[in-house]
C-alpha cells in the first residue's frame, strides 16, 4: 500500500508522531530537492521506520509486524504458496497456538481474506501491517530458498 505525502502527513500529525513545524520543514526541503516527506523525515531522525510502520499501522487499526527485528524463517514462509505472496504482498509473521499472523503493507484489501481462508482453511489466521520494504525483503526469499 503506497502512502502519498498527504496521507502520511495526516497520519503523523494526528497521532502526534511530529510536530507541524517538522512537517513544514519536510515540505520546504522535499520541494526543493524532490524529496518526500517520508524521507526527509528519516534522514533527519525525527522518526524511524519502526515508529513509522507503528504509526500506518495505528491508523489502519491493525498491529504493526516489525519484520526487521523479527523475522520468519523459510518453513513460516511457505505455509503461503509464492505465488499468493506475490500477488497480494504477504507473509505468514508468526505462528501461534490460534494459529497464524500474517504481515502484509495493505491489510485493508478484502481480497487477502478471501485468499488466505482457502490457503489456511480452517486454520485462524490476523492481519498486520508492515511497511512495504520489509515485504519486499521477505519475498526475495522465496527466489533463494523457498
Amino acid at each position: 500500500m503506497y502512502l502519498d505525502d498527504a496521507s502520511l502527513k495526516k497520519i503523523l500529525l494526528e497521532g502526534d508522531y511530529v510536530t507541524a513545524d517538522d512537517i513544514k520543514r519536510a515540505e520546504s526541503y522535499g520541494v526543493s530537492r524532490q524529496v518526500s516527506i517520508r524521507d526527509y523525515l528519516l534522514s533527519q531522525q525525527l522518526i524511524s521506520n519502526d515508529l513509522l510502520g507503528q504509526a500506518v499501522a495505528g491508523y489502519l487499526g491493525v498491529a504493526y509486524a516489525d519484520l526487521n527485528t523479527n523475522q520468519p524463517d523459510d518453513a513460516l514462509l511457505a505455509e503461503i504458496p509464492e505465488d499468493i505472496a506475490r500477488e497480494l504482498r504477504v507473509v505468514v509473521y508468526k505462528k501461534t497456538t490460534k494459529g497464524f499472523v500474517v504481515a502484509t503493507d495493505n491489510p485493508v484489501n478484502k481480497k487477502i481474506t478471501e485468499a488466505l481462508k482457502k490457503v489456511f482453511g480452517k486454520k485462524s489466521f490476523s492481519l498486520q501491517y508492515s511497511l512495504p520494504e520489509d515485504i519486499d525483503d521477505l519475498l526475495a526469499h522465496y527466489r533463494k530458498s523457498l
